[in-house]
């Protein structure tokens, strides 16, 4: 085969423009694309997009072919020396692996672009961000920056897809905020004191003594992703149940990471944000989101035990104040539920040999009230049933002073509502839950070798007065 070298070299400037207007479309292509993303979910991802290395490597091999193209038009050779074989190889070559890649890069542009992958974009950019803060601490100031502002990205996006009903998206980025704040609680004792320094507008809404508060305890960068949370959780409250749980699960990690770290600010600011969250149920009445944000407080008041006595029993007082606050909302259920949990914490607290667990016993015999209209009928004989329920434990762990400490709370109830009590503990032979939740447990459920000790603490009201049948 004879190559007319002189000719294809002659030829180059028209090869040369089609190569261009192909690189120029496949370019204005992707930026149209970049943008349209960047609109919808954050415009950060311009700024991702730049920096990554695959979209700095293809579009400056772009930009260097178009390059070539203008630079081999200049020089004059000699036909057929090899000087033109080489330049037409060279060319044919690049022009070739332009045009191959052009597909494999859409498909790459389209992959990044996918939320998914922007969101772990996000949080690789705010871990690196954070790296960058105890590498050196020389660009503190500008590493905190950025590490806010991305941050505040991810929780942005999670907003905007509760109202596009993107639930996959919602998840990622609560699921993204959990393990960013994770990673820095495994490390916050390794930054510079500067770190906790709070800039002028970082934190709008918040009064001088608050940001001065938050400056204080060095907890800025756990107020950052959990008032991320408050944002998400006020819109998905009432609408996507499964952001509502998953912001609860991640509350429950975030927690015992910090319990494990031992970080009493951090705790104190976890304990004050599950009220919060508390307290946004039950504004919106959302009955399924306070169910399952009560569970991981419980499991975090567990954590605690072991470490912090004054910090548990004031997670049951908080308890006892959210349940008695759902009552008066008429919100019966939640009432429940608060007594279930504190029956759980309280055998926990025995079983861990808890210091506190007698003042714990107390805050859950505080629990319930006179009964004055028919949802605080609900509400309160849950509390009686859990009661009995966990006087039944101690008689099953031989401690029957604590069981009769129960019963001495109980004995001004009419002896119909004892018998009702006791029935309904009794009837029940179903451990699961008929409908799927977070727990799937029936609250009330007592396993068969403990109903004889139901029975047993019941009897004792007859000597005050029978219980009926």
């Amino acid at each position: 085969m004879i190559v007319d070298y002189a000719f294809l070299f002659e030829n180059l400037g028209n090869l040369s423009q089609v190569s261009t207007t192909a690189l120029a479309v496949s370019i204005t292509v992707v930026a149209i694309i970049v943008e349209l993303a960047a609109t919808r979910y954050s415009p950060k991802i311009s700024d991702l997009f730049l920096r990554n290395g695959v979209n700095i490597a293809v579009m400056s091999f772009f930009i260097f072919i178009i390059v070539f193209n203008v630079w081999i038009m200049v020089p004059k050779l000699v036909p057929a020396s090899t000087a033109i074989k080489i330049v037409v190889w060279i060319y044919l070559l690049l022009l070739t692996v332009s045009f191959v890649i052009i597909i494999p890069y859409l498909f790459f542009v389209f992959d990044f672009l996918r939320p998914e992958s922007i969101i772990r974009s996000l949080e690789k950019s705010a871990l690196g961000h954070l790296r960058a803060a105890r590498r050196n601490p020389l660009h503190l100031a500008e590493a905190r920056r950025k590490f806010l502002g991305t941050v505040e990205q991810i929780g942005d996006i999670g907003v905007k897809s509760i109202a596009s009903m993107d639930r996959s998206l919602g998840l990622s980025c609560i699921s993204a905020l959990q393990r960013i704040l994770t990673h820095y609680l495994s490390v916050k004792r390794e930054y510079p004191p500067y770190w906790h320094v709070i800039e002028s507008g970082n934190f709008y809404g918040f009064c001088h003594d608050s940001i001065a508060r938050i400056e204080a305890t060095k907890t800025w960068t756990e107020m950052a992703i959990l008032k991320q949370y408050e944002f998400i959780l006020t819109t998905a409250v009432g609408s996507i149940r499964e952001m509502v749980q998953e912001v609860s699960n991640a509350m429950g990690e975030i927690a015992a990471s910090a319990a494990v770290e031992n970080l009493e600010e951090s705790v104190e600011l976890i304990v004050a944000y599950f009220n919060t969250f508390l307290r946004i149920g039950h504004n919106a009445r959302d009955q399924y989101g306070i169910f399952n944000i009560l569970n991981q407080y419980r499991l975090f008041a567990e954590r605690l035990m072991e470490r912090d006595v004054k910090r548990t029993l004031e997670i049951a007082a908080y308890f006892r104040y959210y349940g008695l606050l759902a009552v008066t909302a008429g919100l019966p259920f939640i009432m429940v539920t608060v007594s279930s949990d504190l029956r759980v914490l309280n055998e926990k607290a025995y079983e861990r040999e808890f210091a506190g667990r007698r003042e714990l016993l107390d805050i859950f015999l505080t629990l319930d009230k006179e009964p004055e209209t028919a949802v605080d009928e609900i509400a309160f004989l849950g509390v009686r049933k859990s009661q009995a329920i966990l006087a039944g434990f101690y008689l099953g762990q031989g401690e029957e002073d604590l069981a009769r400490h129960i019963w001495r709370d109980m004995l001004n109830e009419p002896p119909e509502r004892l018998a009702a009590i006791r029935d309904e503990i009794l009837a029940l032979e179903r451990e699961r839950y008929w409908e799927v939740t977070d727990r799937w447990v029936n609250f009330d459920y007592v396993p068969p070798d403990q109903k004889d000790r139901i029975r047993e603490f019941f009897s004792w009201f007859e000597d005050s007065g029978p219980v009926t049948t």
